[in-house]
C-alpha cells in the first residue's frame, strides 16, 4: 500500500492505503511540504538505500473557512477549486447519514474518508452512476466487493457519512474530495468484454494517472502511471490495497485523449464485470500528443 500525508494532519502524520491501522506517527519519514516538492527522512519504507520509489501528488491549495452548512462541521480543511480537490478533518457524531460541509462548489464525484483514532477501513464513495451515485461504495484497504449503503447522494455543498468507519462518535476523520474537472480529471467505469482488444476510454486528456476497482470480490485496486512506465503498453502497476512490490503486465495503453485496455485479466476485463476508474491528466488535452 501508500503511505498517504497531507498538510491538514502534518507532514509526519501517515496513515496507508493498505491499513484499516489508525494514524502514525514517524518524525524520520516525510519531514516536510516544500514549496517545490517534500523533503523524505531515512525511513526505509521511503528510503531504503537502492530502493525505487513513486509518489504521487494532489495541491489541495490554501487552508480555508470550514463549511458549517451540514450536520457535522469540519475542524480545517484545504481546497483548490481549480484542481476539484478538497481535504478537511471532522468528530464523528456517531448518528448515521450525517452531512458534512465541503468547499468544491460542486458535487464530488469520489470522497475518501479514513479513520485517524481507530482501527477501522477505509470507505471510498463514488459519485459516477457506475451504480448508484452516492450509495455504494469501496473499502480501500480490501479486495473485497462493493457495499451498499443508505447514504445520500452528495450535493453542491454538502456529503453523508454512516456507520462507524466514517462516523464513529468523537472518532477524528480524515476527508479526501474529488470534484470532476473537464481536461484535467474523470471519475467513470467501463464494462468489460474480454478481449485483448479490449474497452476504449475518452477522458478528453492523456492520462498520468489511473486507479481502478472492479466491483466484484476478489479484485484488487490497479493503479498505473505513465512515470514507471513511459512508453505502452504500460507494464507496471501496484496494488493501493496491498503492500506487495511492483509487479508488470502489458495491461493498458495510455491515449492522447483516454486510454484502452489490452487485457483478458480476470476482474479488470471480464465480461460482465464493471470497473471504477479515477484519472488525472498529464497535461490539458490542447496539449496533449499521441504517445
Amino acid at each position: 500500500g501508500q503511505n498517504i500525508f497531507d498538510q491538514i494532519r502534518g507532514a509526519t502524520k501517515y496513515i496507508s492505503s493498505s491499513s484499516s491501522n489508525a494514524q502514525g506517527t514517524d518524525a524520520d519519514e516525510l519531514k516536510s511540504f516544500d514549496s517545490d516538492g517534500f523533503t523524505y527522512g531515512g525511513n526505509a519504507g521511503g528510503n531504503a538505500s537502492s530502493g525505487s520509489y513513486v509518489g504521487w501528488g494532489w495541491d489541495a491549495g490554501a487552508s480555508t473557512s470550514v463549511n458549517t452548512a451540514g450536520d457535522i462541521n469540519p475542524s480545517s480543511a484545504w481546497v483548490n477549486t481549480t484542481a476539484g480537490f478538497n481535504i478537511l478533518k471532522y468528530t464523528g457524531s456517531g448518528t448515521d447519514n450525517h452531512t458534512v460541509g465541503h468547499n468544491l462548489g460542486k458535487k464530488p464525484m469520489v470522497w475518501m474518508v479514513k479513520c485517524l483514532d481507530t482501527a477501522r477501513d477505509w470507505v471510498v464513495h463514488t459519485g459516477d452512476n457506475v451504480y448508484e451515485p452516492g450509495y455504494d461504495y469501496f473499502n480501500l484497504n480490501t479486495n473485497g466487493a462493493k457495499n451498499n449503503s443508505s447514504a445520500n447522494a452528495p450535493t453542491t455543498s454538502l456529503f453523508s457519512v454512516h456507520g462507524n468507519d466514517m462516523n464513529a462518535s468523537g472518532d477524528e476523520f480524515i476527508a479526501y474530495l474529488w470534484a470532476e474537472i473537464p481536461g484535467y480529471s474523470y471519475f467513470a467505469h467501463w464494462d468489460g468484454n474480454s478481449s485483448t482488444d479490449g474497452p476504449f476510454i475518452h477522458c478528453g486528456f492523456k492520462p498520468k494517472y489511473i486507479m481502478w476497482k472492479p466491483g466484484s470480490a476478489g479484485s484488487d485496486w490497479v493503479v498505473y502511471d505513465d512515470e514507471r512506465t513511459p512508453t505502452n503498453l504500460l507494464s507496471n502497476y501496484l496494488l493501493a490495497n496491498s503492500n506487495n512490490a511492483e509487479g508488470s503486465s502489458g495491461t493498458i495503453d495510455f491515449l492522447s485523449n483516454g486510454f484502452k485496455l489490452r487485457t483478458t485479466t480476470t476482474h479488470n476485463n471480464t465480461s460482465g464485470t464493471r470497473v471504477w476508474f479515477m484519472a488525472f491528466a498529464e497535461h490539458p488535452f490542447k496539449y496533449a500528443r499521441s504517445r
